[in-house]
Parts: C-alpha cells; sequence; structure tokens
C-alpha cells in the first residue's frame, strides 16, 4: 500500500498509531479491508526558555544551532529514560521549589531514569563550563548520578535527589573552578561490586572556590559521604 505519514504541529512529535504500530510512516500490505487509525501525538517536554522552543529529548535540544551556551532547557514533569550528556554549558532544569532538608521528602516531578543499565545518569562531557542541574531526580544508574568529566568550571548542582546510582551520586574530575553543588538529597549510593562509593566527591587536581552546602547524604555503603580526593584545594 502507499505510506502514510502522520504529521505533528509545532510543539507535538509523533507517539504511536492508535493500534500500536509505532513506524512512522506506515505502509500497510496484504490489507482485506479498511483500516481506521489515528496518529496520536504528544506535547515535546524539552522547553528551551529563551525563545519559547520545544523539543523531544534535550538531545535535541542540544544538537539545534540555536541552543546556546547559558540557555535554559525546562523539562515537563515525567520520567525520562537516561543518561544525559550535556554538550554545551546550559541550564538544565526540572521542577522547582524542592525543599530536601525541610522533610518530609518530595522529590520533583522530573525524573531521569536508567533502569540499572546505563552507566551515568547525566554526564557534563569534558571542557563544558557553565552548565547547572536544578530540580531532578536522578536515579539507578550503575556508575554516576552525576558526571562532570573534566574542565567543568561554573558547574552547579542543586535542589535535586540522586539516589540508587552503584558508585557515587556526584563524581567530578579535577583541576575545576567554581562548583557548588547545594541543597540535594544523595542516598543509597555505592553499592555496586568493587567500588568504594562517595555521596559527593571531587578528585583529582586542583579544585578552587568550591562550596558544598546544605546537603542531605545518607545511607550510602564505601568510603565516604563528602570528600575532596588527591590533588589540591583552595
Amino acid at each position: 500500500g502507499t505510506a502514510v505519514t502522520a504529521v505533528p504541529n509545532t510543539g507535538y512529535h509523533f507517539d504511536a498509531w492508535s493500534d500500536g504500530v509505532t513506524a512512522n510512516p506506515r505502509t500497510d500490505t496484504n490489507v482485506q479491508a479498511d483500516i481506521n487509525v489515528i496518529a496520536n501525538f504528544a506535547a515535546d517536554p524539552v522547553h528551551r526558555v529563551s525563545d519559547g522552543a520545544y523539543f523531544a529529548s534535550v538531545a535535541a535540544a542540544l544538537a539545534d544551532a540555536g541552543t546556546q551556551d547559558g540557555d535554559t532547557l525546562e523539562l515537563a514533569p515525567g520520567t525520562y529514560s537516561g543518561g544525559i550528556v550535556l554538550t554545551k554549558g546550559v541550564h538544565l532544569v526540572g521542577s522547582t521549589g524542592f525543599t530536601p532538608l525541610a522533610g518530609p521528602i518530595s522529590p520533583p516531578s522530573v525524573v531521569i531514569d536508567g533502569g540499572n543499565m546505563v552507566q551515568d545518569g547525566i554526564t557534563i562531557a569534558a571542557g563544558v563550563t557553565g552548565a547547572s542541574v536544578s530540580g531532578l531526580e536522578i536515579r539507578n544508574f550503575t556508575r554516576y548520578c552525576v558526571h562532570g568529566v573534566s574542565g567543568n568550571d561554573n558547574l552547579t548542582i542543586t535542589e535535586s535527589v540522586l539516589h540508587h546510582c552503584a558508585d557515587s551520586g556526584v563524581w567530578i574530575n579535577g583541576d575545576v573552578d567554581d562548583v557548588t553543588i547545594d541543597h540535594n538529597e544523595v542516598h543509597d549510593f555505592g553499592f555496586g561490586s568493587g567500588v568504594a562509593g562517595r555521596g559527593i566527591v571531587i578528585w583529582n587536581g586542583a579544585k578552587r572556590d568550591i562550596t558544598i552546602s546544605d546537603n542531605y547524604v545518607h545511607d550510602g555503603a564505601g568510603c565516604c559521604g563528602i570528600e575532596l580526593q588527591d590533588g589540591t584545594a583552595t
């Protein structure tokens, strides 16, 4: 038969046909009777605040030439499959108003879930500066919930819940300047085989202007809750 394509309006993406088929375009063969299906669309969940553009994923937003360092990418409430690699110095923002120290705990409504199949939840790529992560629940990764690869100056991680990552909650590699890790809950880390987990650790090289404040770190296995390891700190 003839291929049929479902075309979404701006700000939406194709989800599936009403009979469960996910191919788009779709081509039906050996048709013996009329087929009546409806194309289902879903709102794009990633909002670039600067110009109101919407994207189907964080990766799509980062790949867009219009996304620049300093832009805010706002995620709609829901659960997203991880991991996510930040290749630009953007502000990745989920729900707001999270206060983990005020208890009882109310996790953010935006969840990044690795399903215990993916190494790292959110990776800040080498050399990316000025990035921030806030208002997210990041869980179920086989290594780090948040991983700063190297040279990630001016990095902020705030108002998030990081848990059930097999190695560490936050692992940042130096040299690094001006890092703020504030007002997060980090728990149930370090349970992976052969690891000495940390809740929050900045490792290697020179560490300058580091602020780690008002975090609730608990129920970890392995080495430490919060640590500056190797190198120097000023």
